[in-house]
């Protein structure tokens, strides 16, 4: 779907198109009503005679999801002009409330304009039910209406994700991903609904791997890799094979395909995921690991310790020293190892992958203890913490602790829960909201140890808010499930405010150079989609905060910097109000990481490696790649930006 840049968000055309679009000051009054929450000052712009206002206050009503004001915006899905019924179509799309549905039927119906009726569709989808899902599969536009096709698919992404998942949406997307004459792009988004659908797809496979055949888009090709996890069949399992053998297949491909390999058995794949074990990508390479460490068997631990000795990438030989650790007996030596390793590396992050390592086996608990309570480095600290977890959560725990009582020492499940309690009592909020999670999620087999949950209340104390509402929400959750007590969330809105007199002053071509290790890599600013969020970022580089700081490769998906990670630093996190992007969320581009009430709630940001439908409208997208696209997608985990300047 095509949505012209206009002044808020992405839809329709603006007078002002070329321009830092904020310097009109009453385009500036309306955006500050999102900080204000004085929705009711934005109903006297939807009768301006303006288009532009008249598109802004539409925008702005839907970036708060204020349905108290939905009847002011559904007034101007009748407007003369096309881009205000489109800015309306989006807000009621961001509103998600199901009394817009018919309106937005009849839109799909009888609008004369193709973009709006495309928008209506796929807001259909974020506000519709059963009703509306049938309404959409019921649909049929091509080959006449390649567009609506798109919509169409785009639509039913945004039920799924929604959790409405029927055979009615399956069958639609198997139609179009099945017509050769349908376009690419409506493909994609197909094989996108089949990645994310989490049921059985095994009628479907021949379908699925045909379109794979028939594609040369890296992207499709990769999500129709990963839905072959739910295709249980002798097609499927070639295919993976073939993609995961063969040198030439680009790496989002086969890092996906790797990962839908471990719904089949261990056996059928054994050799592949050793050999691929030693790839020179540490980001294949680590996936080939994981496969190995998550559904190996005892019998191969000598191939498994000659591989963890052997490997030269670190990520992918911590992993396998984890692998060894879980199936070896030799469990003392092997943990004292990873601990050798573990202190005379100067990379962080395979320090992190080493401290997870030893979340294969309980014999270590007590040296992740002292990484979780002493450590001075955030990542340390949170690395040794799900580490215990895992040490927790493995099957072999509750054996353990039997045997140790019957030796004479103290049960493990109270020796676990001192820990969790003490994380609680000591950590971070990040920290403390992790532990108290997992005590909740394992009350049944720790209740007898829990005495006094005082200290859950206290940690809500030591949680700033908003900077901390998802842990302090996970902290109240977890009280509710401990002792059943209901506490009342008692954070506040505050957000960052717009600086009118700096973002004015920000030009629409602004851009940034990340110089990375893998080379340089050139963003392009959004100042017109989101303002605040550009201020934001734009005033971080200026003081050099990105400057030295680690890179991630998260998915197939996704690059992250986490910003600053030196200590105490890294806390400032901030609350910027939604700036949901209309356009496409495609390769390149570049985001705030959003809360649960899709704010930006942190000052870490990230680059998507593949199209993102569901992301379109959830994200706040402030900048895009415009240079070295190629070395983005060259890092991998440890890979550092050295510095961040304006252009």
């Amino acid at each position: 779907m095509v949505i012209l840049v206009s002044c808020n968000n992405g839809g329709g055309g603006s007078s002002l198109s070329g321009a830092n679009i904020y310097r009109d000051a009453t385009l500036q009054r309306i955006y500050n009503c999102r900080f204000t929450g004085s929705s009711s000052d934005l109903v006297k712009y939807i009768s301006s005679e303006l288009p532009e206002y008249r598109k802004a206050a539409a925008y702005t009503i839907g970036a708060m999801r204020d349905s108290l004001n939905m009847m002011s915006v559904m007034s101007l899905l009748g407007d003369d002009d096309s881009g205000v019924r489109l800015a309306a179509v989006n807000a009621l799309g961001q509103i998600q409330h199901r009394a817009a549905c018919e309106k937005l039927r009849a839109l799909i119906a009888m609008d004369k304009n193709d973009e709006v009726r495309q928008a209506a569709l796929v807001a259909l989808g974020l506000c519709g039910g059963d009703d509306e899902l049938n309404f959409v599969c019921s649909q049929h536009y091509l080959p006449a209406q390649p567009q609506m096709a798109l919509a169409q698919m785009e639509a039913l992404c945004m039920f799924l994700n929604n959790g409405l998942q029927k055979p009615q949406a399956l069958a639609k997307a198997a139609e179009i991903i099945a017509d050769r004459k349908a376009d690419d792009h409506i493909k994609n988004v197909a094989a996108q609904f089949f990645a994310a659908y989490n049921d059985d797809l095994t009628p479907y496979t021949d379908i699925l791997a045909q379109a794979y055949k028939n594609s040369s888009i890296v992207s499709l090709q990769t999500y129709i890799a990963r839905a072959m996890r739910n295709c249980h069949t002798e097609r499927s399992q070639y295919l993976l094979q073939r993609i995961i053998t063969q040198d030439t297949i680009d790496y989002r491909i086969k890092i996906a395909a790797i990962e839908s390999c471990s719904s089949f058995k261990y056996k059928d794949f054994k050799q592949e995921m050793v050999d691929l074990a030693y790839n020179a990508d540490d980001r294949i390479a680590s996936k080939a690991a994981e496969f190995i460490l998550n559904k190996g068997v005892k019998a191969d631990t000598l191939l498994y310790r000659q591989m963890s000795d052997n490997i030269t990438c670190w990520k992918s030989r911590a992993i396998m020293r984890g692998a060894v650790l879980k199936y070896s007996n030799d469990i003392k030596a092997l943990t004292d190892a990873i601990v050798e390793g573990i202190g005379v590396t100067s990379n962080i992050c395979e320090r992190e992958a080493l401290t997870l390592a030893l979340g294969s086996s309980i014999q270590g608990f007590r040296f992740v203890e002292w990484q979780i309570l002493y450590s001075e480095n955030r990542v340390t600290r949170m690395s040794a913490l799900k580490a215990l977890i895992y040490m927790f959560e493995q099957p072999g725990f509750d054996a353990a602790s039997r045997k140790s009582v019957k030796e004479g020492n103290t049960s493990l499940y109270k020796e676990f829960y001192e820990i969790f309690r003490k994380t609680v009592v000591r950590g971070t909020p990040e920290l403390a909201a992790l532990a108290a999670a997992t005590i909740a999620d394992h009350f049944d087999k720790l209740q007898l140890f829990v005495g006094n949950t005082y200290y859950l209340n206290q940690a809500l104390s030591k949680c700033s808010l908003p900077e901390d509402e998802k842990y302090y929400r996970m902290i109240l959750a977890a009280i509710k499930t401990i002792n059943g007590q209901d506490i009342e969330y008692k954070g506040e809105n505050t957000f960052v405010m717009p600086d009118w007199n700096y973002i004015v002053n920000i030009e629409p071509d602004q851009q940034v150079k990340l110089k990375t290790t893998r080379g340089d890599v050139v963003l392009q600013l959004k100042v017109n989609q989101a303002p605040v969020a550009v201020q934001y970022f734009l005033k971080l580089v200026e003081a050099g905060y990105f400057n030295n700081t680690t890179l991630f490769y998260r998915s197939p998906d996704i690059i992250a910097n986490d910003g600053s990670i030196s200590e105490f630093e890294q806390t400032r996190e901030v609350v910027i109000p939604c700036e949901p992007y209309f356009g496409t969320v495609s390769e390149g581009c570049v985001s705030l990481v959003p809360n649960t009430e899709m704010n930006v709630f942190s000052n870490k940001w990230f680059a998507t490696l593949s199209p993102d439908v569901v992301s379109s409208f959830r994200s706040s997208v402030f900048a895009s790649v415009v240079d070295g696209i190629d070395n983005l997608h060259a890092i991998q985990d440890g890979d550092m930006v050295i510095s961040a300047e304006k252009l």
